[in-house]
């Protein structure tokens, strides 16, 4: 998981990113073990479902790739979510660690009380650099429940 991080800080720094990022800001998303991290994830695929009025069925449509990133404090650095292909599909929505083609790209920013979330049809990095977000989860009783649109 450390090797994770200092890739992506390396990464960073490469790409022009040169603002340094409190450790605790980077690492704290990916502390997380990836059953929590799918049941997060989870959460917010079913929320954009129910928005969109689509069903969480297998479709012949086929299943749409999910890539899931975590906007480092001050929304400068996006980082993978998973450090591979994580075992957390839910419905028609299969969650990638880096999709072949366009995908949607799902945006975890932490907030003081959750995540706030957004998604788009994009690449990860061609996904805007200033975080739009579409809703909130919070942890409420274990559970990951959203706590309203912004």
């Amino acid at each position: 998981m450390r090797a994770l991080v200092l890739s992506l800080a390396a990464f960073a720094a490469l790409a022009g990113c040169t603002r340094r990022l409190p450790a605790q800001a980077v690492s704290a998303p990916l502390a997380e073990s990836e059953p929590a991290r799918c049941e997060l994830v989870a959460a917010v695929l079913r929320e954009h479902a129910m928005r969109e009025g689509r069903s969480l069925e297998h479709t012949e449509e086929g299943v749409e790739a999910v890539q899931v990133f975590v906007r480092a404090e001050g929304g400068e650095v996006l980082m993978r979510f998973f450090a591979e292909d994580p075992q957390c599909d839910v419905g028609p929505f299969r969650v990638v660690h880096t999709a072949e083609a366009e995908a949607l790209t799902m945006v975890l920013t932490p907030a003081p009380d959750g995540f706030d979330w957004e998604i788009q049809r994009g690449m990860g990095p061609a996904v805007s650099e200033q975080p739009h977000p579409m809703g909130r989860l919070s942890r409420a009783g274990g559970t990951w429940v959203s706590t309203g649109t912004l």
